[in-house]
């Protein structure tokens, strides 16, 4: 059985899916990105976009607290809580988020990746103990772990929005 080749040029959501979907139905597959798997759009907008939206999110409820009635007090006294944005530390956090998340999509791919069979020798009329062992070999190479796809998406959520649980 000849096995195919796919050369994928662009590691983001489309190139990433294509590549985990030539994997797994047994081709070899190159996938081919310049910044890490989950591309430009892992690493550097989407993911870290909803990250910073997640953040001012919550600075914004911290600020408009007092109006749904929520009071803050310090050695109790009432204070007015001041919001002070870390741009730095956010930026940071945002960008181990992404590495962390592109970290686990190249696990994904590795994890569903076989190597390719052995040859398997030539059958020994008389000895067909041994060919029964090559066979089982070659059943477990075409064992392949399939995991949800959605569950890529929903450690992202919970590391971009940790309020969310």
């Amino acid at each position: 059985k000849k096995k195919h080749h796919i050369v994928i040029i662009g590691g983001g959501p489309g190139g990433y899916e294509a590549a985990l979907a030539g994997v797994q139905l047994g081709a070899q597959v190159t996938l081919i990105e310049r910044n890490g798997v989950g591309g430009s759009a892992v690493l550097t907008d989407v993911v870290p976009s909803k990250g910073l939206i997640a953040t001012a999110d919550a600075a914004d409820a911290v600020r408009h607290a007092t109006e749904l009635g929520i009071r803050f007090k310090s050695a109790g006294k009432s204070v007015s809580p001041e919001v002070d944005i870390d741009l730095g530390a956010i930026n940071q956090r945002l960008l181990q988020i992404a590495k962390e998340q592109s970290s686990d999509m190249q696990a994904e791919l590795t994890a569903n990746w076989q190597r390719p069979p052995r040859r398997q020798p030539p059958r020994n009329r008389h000895s067909p103990r041994r060919a029964r062992r090559a066979t089982r070999s070659q059943d477990h190479h075409r064992r392949r772990r399939r995991s949800p796809s959605h569950a890529r998406h929903d450690a992202t959520r919970r590391r971009t929005h940790p309020h969310l649980g």
